[in-house]
């Protein structure tokens, strides 16, 4: 219960973290069901609290947050489902692309653009929405 009262778990991110424990497989079953028929355990709410907490606080694309909803031991569909809800790919794009361009400024145009494009990549964004905010931040100053 220690682990729930910390931050939401997934149910398999809570079986890992039990099986580590050395608890008996059939006890940790009976557990999870438990939690879940309790509603203490939901792997839909789980997602969707996830993928609107790292979009915020990370903005993180939609790939990347199915990527990391599937290491928490979510199902595909459901991490298609939780992505869906979040809207807005270019302008968080954006919002990115803008806060890098305002701390690369003294630098040349050819490296700024490396460099916003590089940040866009690694958050996720697909490339023509990279390329496409890139060039009008960086046009825009």
């Amino acid at each position: 219960m220690n682990m729930l009262a910390m931050r939401d778990h997934s149910s398999d991110e809570l079986r890992k973290k039990l099986l580590k424990r050395d608890l008996m497989p059939e006890a940790i079953d009976v557990l999870i069901e438990k939690l879940q028929n309790s509603r203490l355990l939901n792997d839909e709410e789980f997602a969707h609290r996830f993928a609107r907490a790292q979009r915020e606080n990370r903005k993180l694309s939609r790939s990347v947050l199915k990527r990391e909803l599937s290491k928490k031991g979510i199902s595909p569909e459901l991490a298609a489902d939780a992505v869906a809800d979040i809207d807005g790919e270019e302008e968080l794009a954006r919002e990115v692309a803008e806060k890098k361009a305002a701390s690369t400024r003294r630098l040349d145009y050819a490296v700024r653009e490396r460099r916003i494009l590089g940040m866009l990549a690694r958050r996720g964004f697909p490339s023509a929405i990279c390329i496409k905010v890139t060039r009008e931040v960086l046009a825009e100053d």
